[in-house]
């Protein structure tokens, strides 16, 4: 018999938590989860057109990956277009240590996948090219005014790096 794993308060978590009683509902032992991961990963289906809905408290500081299972950082930010109301880009975190020295890069919101649930977001990209994309500050996406800018710049980047799968 196995100890149990400690766990603390907090995102990630809640994040455990809710994938631990998902795999429970289902009958899956932990004994059971070595390919868990690249399960999600094969099972992730992209949020535009999905029948699904996404909560930010959802979203925020989960894992994304990309299909090989390489961390890419955690989902820090959603950022909304100003003139549709609709998701534009995910702000991911990469790097740092509680926040401290971490990058933060945006993503557009169709290259996207989620996994059930939203337990993992999986983009199709390498470390290497989030390390080279656009930047944004932590506490926004562009100066005042300043999102079509910003937007175009980020959208020229990732245009030839991953599948868009919808116009924001």
């Amino acid at each position: 018999s196995r100890e149990p794993e400690q766990t603390t308060n907090g995102p990630a978590s809640m994040h455990q938590r809710r994938n631990e009683a998902d795999l429970h509902a289902r009958g899956i032992r932990s004994a059971d989860m070595p390919g868990w991961r690249q399960r999600q990963i094969a099972a992730a289906v992209p949020v535009i057109g999905a029948d699904a809905s996404f909560r930010s408290d959802q979203m925020l500081d989960t894992d994304v990956v990309s299909p090989s299972n390489e961390t890419l950082g955690s989902v820090h930010d959603l950022v909304l277009n100003p003139h549709t109301g609709k998701i534009a880009y995910l702000i991911i975190s990469r790097g740092g240590l509680f926040g401290i020295d971490a990058s933060y890069v945006p993503v557009p919101w169709g290259a996207i996948k989620a996994a059930p649930n939203a337990s993992l977001l999986v983009l199709d990209t390498t470390k290497a090219a989030m390390s080279a994309a656009p930047q944004v500050n932590d506490h926004q996406f562009s100066a005042s005014g300043q999102f079509d800018q910003e937007s175009q710049k980020v959208d020229a980047y990732w245009g030839s790096r991953v599948k868009t799968l919808a116009a924001n």
